[in-house]
């Protein structure tokens, strides 16, 4: 979230960052902290925790969702969004950037440079007929991809393939 927050403070274009969950008190305060000193109180708010149902509208009402995490294994929260058609922006450090790379499902960035946060962020404000094509696949997708049968077939044939291969 701080690399987010940095970005966001150079970007020259209209937005308002909602920021739902809870944290641990020492990293909210400091994320405050770097919302105060670049001035972007009227550009922040804190929605505070969402729970399921909560969540799934929360998600679907937003343009975008971003994260731009140093480490997320999984992050089902970039499913969820999909799910609702909600396009994202995840860091190459998010366990899903390939799969959203490669479906074309919103944009991957790096975080080591803020400027490159900060373009890519730019860049998805621009591209509204983008985020529409993506809001309008993304459920179908998502529903195929992650289907509870279709899972559950996946796992099982890997597990049958790890078991029929030899030692070596």
């Amino acid at each position: 979230m701080d690399i987010l927050l940095h970005a966001l403070s150079g970007v020259q274009f209209p937005y308002k960052l909602r920021i739902a969950g809870a944290g641990e008190d020492a990293y909210v305060q400091t994320l405050k902290q770097i919302i105060h000193q670049n001035k972007m109180e009227a550009n922040v708010e804190w929605v505070g925790w969402k729970n399921n149902e909560e969540k799934y509208q929360f998600l679907a009402e937003s343009d975008l969702f971003a994260l731009t995490s140093h480490n997320e294994n999984f992050a089902i929260v970039v499913i969820e969004s999909l799910a609702v058609g909600t396009p994202v922006l995840v860091s190459n450090n998010v366990g899903l950037s390939k799969y959203v790379n490669e479906k074309q499902l919103g944009w991957v960035t790096g975080i080591e440079k803020i400027e490159e946060v900060r373009e890519s962020l730019t860049n998805v404000y621009n591209a509204r007929e983008e985020r529409r094509r993506i809001s309008d696949a993304s459920v179908n997708i998502i529903r195929y991809d992650f289907d509870d049968a279709r899972l559950a077939e996946d796992y099982i044939n890997m597990y049958k393939n790890s078991t029929n291969k030899k030692a070596v």
